[in-house]
């Protein structure tokens, strides 16, 4: 956790617009009297701040409130539009950049490629053009944004910014945090490509609800983020989260994994889904034009081979799965990714992960399998983008290493002057 911030003037100022926002952001539309209410501020703070957010454009007066007398008050609604964050998808061999409001919507998004083992420097310059380009096109320039969120695979040090290592690039124990805002000159925040999204689903999807859950992403890689709490457990060495490098095989048969070891769950997943699952489906097609009565008999050999090793990586999943609820106890659990939603798999897995909780009164339902296809490029920046917005929305009682907070003066400062450049250029006072 960051160090706790002492001594800031401004601090009580910060703290109270961060209650006020955070109400009307997450309850609204509701009125001033409700804030009162709800934050345990005077009427008349709450009154300077609303105000102060309503000439800025930060909040809007939505429909009247129903009233037993008297003149019915407006109801106060966070404005999505007052201020924008970009998302990152560093892949090594895309750059996907997204642009999203308040309410983490994408307004924009843009692509580049990116060559495979690109120098540090070269990938930098490709990023920064990527934001720059994408701006371009949404006719807003750095001026305009609050923030950089930045997400990617491997080991990050998500509080000073450093990329220790990652499986898509070559390069290794790199401020890329600070080499991005070095030319943006705007804050940047950079994490694990995982915990990005589990921030989008915390503040803006399924973890709303959920103070301690577990997002897990199934595929040919495998990945895991913590929440406890309300935030991402990095753990000491940024490292957490490698879900997909348990163990479970030490036989000498077991497969090579991408780490160096043998018999990490990722391997094991990713060889049964290449060996057994996917040729099924491009045989069934090659053979499409050939005898039914012998296309059935091969289909159903592979069939019941495919569905056996389904069944067995059902089986590794509801016992990792069981472990990590055993020891880490959370409201919820949330898994994406296709294999996850085949139906041996699931059932293997639900059965599996039941028989194996210490805590036998923990329903499967903790367990929720997001339906849909593979997890759409955009999601992935808008999780990056979140990273600038939990940071916005949290109350600025810590200081984030070297790095300087993005507080809610911040957004009202960027707000006040966009109306106002917006008033020049129409020749209004």
């Amino acid at each position: 956790m960051a160090d706790p911030r002492s001594g800031k003037i401004g601090l009580l100022r910060d703290l109270n617009l961060n209650i006020i926002l955070n109400i009307i952001a997450k309850k609204g539309p509701l009125s001033r009297v409700e804030v009162v209410r709800q934050s345990g501020l005077p009427q008349a703070t709450v009154s300077r701040i609303t105000n102060e957010f309503l000439e800025a454009g930060l909040i809007l007066k939505e429909r009247f409130d129903e009233s037993s007398g008297g003149r019915p008050p407006r109801l106060l609604q966070l404005n999505p539009t007052a201020g924008y964050v970009v998302g990152v998808k560093l892949d090594k061999d895309s750059v996907l950049v997204a642009i999203c409001d308040l309410s983490c919507t994408i307004i924009h998004s843009s692509t580049v490629s990116l060559e495979s083992n690109t120098p540090f420097e070269r990938t930098l310059s490709t990023v920064v053009e990527a934001i720059q380009h994408c701006l371009l096109q949404a006719h807003m320039t750095v001026h305009d944004i609050l923030g950089v969120g930045v997400g990617l695979s491997g080991r990050i040090d998500a509080e000073r910014g450093i990329c220790h290592s990652s499986p898509s690039f070559p390069w290794r124990n790199v401020a890329l945090a600070a080499k991005i805002e070095e030319v943006l000159h705007i804050p940047v925040r950079i994490d694990n490509n995982i915990n990005t999204l589990a921030v989008a689903e915390q503040h803006f999807g399924l973890g709303q609800a959920s103070p301690n859950f577990l997002l897990l992403v199934i595929g040919r890689d495998i990945g895991l983020s913590v929440v406890l709490a309300n935030e991402i457990y990095h753990g000491h060495h940024g490292s957490a989260g490698e879900y997909g490098h348990v163990i479970i095989d030490r036989s000498s048969t077991a497969p090579h994994c991408r780490c160096g070891q043998r018999g990490c769950l990722e391997a094991i997943v990713s060889s049964y889904d290449q060996t057994h699952v996917a040729p099924r489906q491009t045989a069934t097609n090659a053979n499409a034009d050939k005898d039914p009565a012998v296309l059935r008999t091969k289909v159903a050999s592979e069939n019941e081979q495919a569905d056996t090793a389904l069944t067995y990586i059902g089986t590794m999943l509801g016992i990792t799965l069981a472990n990590l609820i055993n020891i880490f106890d959370p409201n919820r659990v949330f898994m994406m990714g296709h294999i996850a939603q085949n139906i041996h798999v699931a059932e293997a897995m639900r059965n599996t992960m039941s028989s194996m909780l210490f805590d036998q009164e923990i329903s499967s339902n903790i367990l929720s399998i997001v339906e849909g296809d593979s997890i759409r490029e955009e999601q992935w920046a808008r999780g990056a983008a979140s990273l600038v917005l939990n940071e916005l929305f949290q109350p600025p009682l810590y200081e984030h290493g070297p790095q300087t907070m993005i507080v809610v003066e911040d957004l009202l400062v960027s707000a006040s002057s966009r109306i106002s450049s917006n008033k020049a250029r129409k020749g209004l006072p």
